[in-house]
């Protein structure tokens, strides 16, 4: 079967392979505000990896450390080549958030969420 243009049609296959995993992440803060720190765990079927950090910057609050254990446990997500993620955390407010079900009021939290 030939193209418009009179040259051989090529089938072109495409593969689309998934790679999921399961982000559980934590932050906090003491006191709060105070200093923070975070910890985030990823798994996929053939591999953990787990980090934990203090929070540099001065105080924080518990919302700010659970975006940041968040995003930390995003980021090693992807650099492993996840491409499909579940993110599990304890803090209501934060996990609404990023549902959708609640808004982003809080200036200094847009950053972090966006």
């Amino acid at each position: 079967m030939k193209s418009s243009d009179g040259q051989p049609r090529r089938h072109r296959w495409w593969l689309v392979v998934t790679t999921p995993a399961v982000v559980k992440f934590d932050g906090g803060a003491r006191p709060n505000p105070g200093q923070g720190a975070i910890e985030y765990i990823v798994e996929a079927d053939d591999w953990i990896e787990e980090g934990s950090a203090s929070l540099d910057g001065g105080e924080t609050t518990n919302i700010k450390a659970e975006y940041h254990a968040l995003i930390r446990g995003l980021e090693a997500a992807r650099d492993k080549g996840c491409t499909a993620v579940e993110a599990k955390g304890d803090l209501e407010l934060v996990v609404k958030q990023m549902r959708g079900e609640y808004g982003v009021n809080e200036p200094s939290f847009s950053p972090l969420y966006d």
